[in-house]
């Protein structure tokens, strides 16, 4: 074999070598994948781990997580009675449909914030048309209480506001729990 012929296998194991690292993508259980090519999407998302292959430098793969990410916000409002209360809200929440995320969002903090704008929009539209008596669960002393759980009916309402806007961006609300507190601890909005 002489150098010229040497070379050319030199540089088609280096390019053969490229071409399969460029086509090869890893899932693994936690995460869910998107593939684009020039910025479209292509095919469906893949949610099955494994070992998969793309077009090499065409198509580029979108990683997302699967499993659900959790908030606490605290936020203060009045109530139909004109008593500030201090309202804790923790929820779980994921991406649902990477494909309509990807297009419409595309950011985990621009999700995160998303979702905080529309419950929080929910919470001070709906909680100021409820006096602080049946906003709360029945158990609580209403003259002061804390971490007191919100009643469900206004728990169902937020998150049937909620949950089609989300699903319009791909996202989904999987817990909600709201508690409140009162008076507040700090000093009033």
């Amino acid at each position: 074999m002489n150098k010229t012929t040497i070379s050319i296998i030199i540089i088609l194991i280096i390019v053969s070598t490229a071409l399969y690292q460029s086509a090869k993508y890893e899932l693994g259980e936690h995460d869910q994948v998107v593939i684009t090519q020039f910025g479209k999407t292509v095919g469906e998302a893949k949610t099955v781990p494994g070992d998969y292959f793309k077009v090499p430098f065409i198509q580029k793969a979108h990683y997302f997580k699967k499993n659900s990410f959790q908030d606490i916000g605290i936020s203060y409002i009045s109530t139909k009675d004109l008593k500030f209360i201090e309202i804790k809200t923790t929820l779980h929440w994921k991406i649902a449909d990477p494909i309509i995320y990807k297009k419409a969002i595309n950011s985990y903090d621009v999700s995160k914030n998303f979702m905080w704008k529309k419950i929080g929009t929910a919470q001070r539209n709906l909680i100021p048309t409820y006096k602080l008596r049946n906003l709360v669960d029945d158990k609580a002393d209403l003259d002061t209480f804390e971490n007191a759980r919100l009643n469900p009916e206004v728990h169902e309402k937020i998150k049937s506001i909620v949950s089609p806007k989300l699903k319009d961006v791909g996202l989904e609300l999987n817990y909600l729990y709201i508690e409140s507190s009162y008076p507040t601890k700090g000093s009033k909005p």
